[in-house]
């Protein structure tokens, strides 16, 4: 795991939505942690996974408690809305493919409010 600092890098979300984007990209899930700090563990179970049973177990109570969010096009079932977060929202990151592991770095405004979203309370505030 002590290695996992220095795989994070900082950017905006603007690049990894041109990534997500772009059809040749081997990038087909970002998962969203509460901090910086969480990229490392996660990152360790993903990378332990699935030869690593306790990993694997780890990962999933992650999700279903909700630390770890799995990014989404709706942002139905707690996910994170992948097309509401501003194109300059800061994030931290760790490209594991097919996952992106990210932190976003500051308090996001969505640019649109679903009222069934719990992740717009979690994450940021509404932007109207």
């Amino acid at each position: 795991m002590d290695t996992y600092p220095r795989l994070i890098d900082r950017t905006s979300f603007h690049i990894l939505r041109q990534y997500r984007r772009n059809g040749k990209s081997p990038i087909t899930t970002f998962l969203f942690v509460p901090s910086r700090a969480w990229l490392g563990q996660v990152a360790a179970a993903l990378e332990g996974q699935p030869t690593v049973p306790q990993a694997q177990a780890q990962l999933e109570h992650w999700l279903q408690e909700g630390t770890v969010k799995v990014g989404t096009d709706d942002g139905r079932s707690g996910g994170v809305p992948l097309d509401d977060l501003e194109d300059d929202a800061l994030c931290d990151v760790i490209y594991l493919p097919p996952v992106y592991l990210v932190a976003l770095v500051e308090p996001v405004t969505f640019t649109s409010c679903h009222p069934w979203s719990e992740t717009q309370v979690e994450l940021g505030r509404c932007g109207r």
